[in-house]
């Protein structure tokens, strides 16, 4: 396919400019080669991993939004509203998976650069440190969390489909309030905050059940979020760098000596 060409020749020619990156009279020219980390192979991989996030999440909804309008059913009632939900949660779990192959991707981005240049262009052990003591860059996770934008969308709009469950009169009233907007004097002004707050409501519940489960997951296990960046650490040492964190509830040196 014509894309993946021209993703190789784009990883390439920023690779080739930092390979070849012109000399400055002090020697290395790092702003140069920070330019191209970070206005180059950097974007480009998040670019990447969101093109894919958002194709997946596109799929899930199609797969769990696709079934018709049932007949009679009003405007609130849509077929498949558990079908949506799973789906959703689905979405989750592979979002988790893009989240963490996306950290990986960027570490390894980061780490081939380092390795081509004369002097690290950006040294990964000062970042896990900050991460560690919980005061990580906040463009970092603006970077990772871009890959589940599209999931929290799909979220909301799985929650609005399980709307088709609440009882046939609360739909048939609110379709009545909807009916006699604007002509039904104070009546017909309720429909908009009636139908708002239902879809409002529907749609954040999704998002405060897995803000809510993620709460209880680090009450419960204190050091989940070390543990994490134990696996990017895992990938950091595999490719050279130098990373140490925290204890996590993986083993410390789980490839022969190399402390993480």
């Amino acid at each position: 396919m014509a894309w993946i060409g021209l993703l190789g020749f784009a990883y390439a020619a920023f690779y080739g400019a930092l390979a070849f990156a012109p000399s400055t009279d002090d020697g290395f020219n790092l702003p140069l080669a920070t330019l191209i980390l970070f206005l180059g192979l950097l974007p480009l991989t998040n670019a990447l991993f969101d093109f894919l996030s958002y194709g997946l999440t596109l799929c899930f909804v199609r797969a769990g939004l696709g079934g018709r309008w049932g007949a009679g059913a009003g405007l609130l009632q849509r077929a498949g509203g558990w079908r949506a939900l799973r789906f959703a949660l689905t979405d989750i779990f592979v979002a988790l998976i893009m989240f963490t192959l996306l950290g990986s991707a960027l570490i390894a981005v980061i780490a081939l650069a380092n390795r081509l240049t004369p002097e690290p262009v950006f040294p990964l052990a000062p970042l896990f440190a900050a991460f560690s003591a919980g005061d990580g860059p906040f463009w970092v996770v603006a970077m990772l969390f871009s890959t589940a934008l599209p999931t929290a969308i799909h979220l909301v709009l799985a929650g609005v489909s399980l709307t088709g469950f609440a009882p046939r009169g609360l739909r048939n009233w609110l379709v009545g309030l909807v009916a006699d907007y604007p002509d039904g004097g104070q009546r017909g002004l309720i429909a908009p905050l009636a139908l708002g707050s239902t879809w409002f409501l529907a749609g954040a519940l999704p998002l405060v059940v897995v803000g809510g489960i993620g709460g209880a997951l680090y009450l419960a296990f204190p050091l989940i979020g070390e543990t994490y960046l134990q696996v990017f650490a895992y990938v950091a040492n595999l490719l050279g760098e130098a990373v140490k964190i925290g204890p996590g509830y993986l083993p410390q040196e789980p490839f022969g000596g190399i402390a993480v």
